[in-house]
């Protein structure tokens, strides 16, 4: 769903390797950022099932979550990131934000316009 290239442009290199290098060795560790995203995909599919063209908010979703949890092994977590990825993956979980490519293009072809309810207008007492 994501993938490196995605989390670099969210963060810098040096903060990659500040939160993925566990043993000290100066480079960054490819499986402590595997582990953060898989932790990432797997929160996300506890609301939704993963789609294999996701939008890219849901990539951004995905992001965060996975930067979270890089920033929660060295406990520098942000709980309203999680509650706020939480909040916007409980609205694609009920349909209200499309979480594919194919739904987000068929939203926006049908949802231009808002109707208002058909109500009649009474003029009494105008002159």
């Amino acid at each position: 769903m994501i993938t490196k290239a995605d989390l670099d442009k969210e963060t810098s290199q040096k903060e990659l390797l500040e939160l993925s290098d566990l043993n000290a060795t100066g480079s960054i560790d490819e499986s402590v950022i595997d582990d953060a995203i898989n932790d990432a995909i797997a929160f996300i599919s506890s609301f939704i099932v993963i789609p294999s063209d996701p939008t890219p908010y849901l990539r951004s979703i995905a992001v965060d979550l996975t930067l979270y949890e890089l920033r929660k092994i060295h406990q520098l977590q942000d709980e309203e990131v999680k509650k706020s990825c939480e909040e916007k993956l409980i609205k694609m979980a009920r349909g209200t934000i499309p979480i594919t490519t194919a739904q987000q293009s068929v939203e926006r072809k049908t949802k231009n316009a808002y109707r208002h309810a058909k109500k009649r207008l009474e003029f009494k007492g105008f002159n």
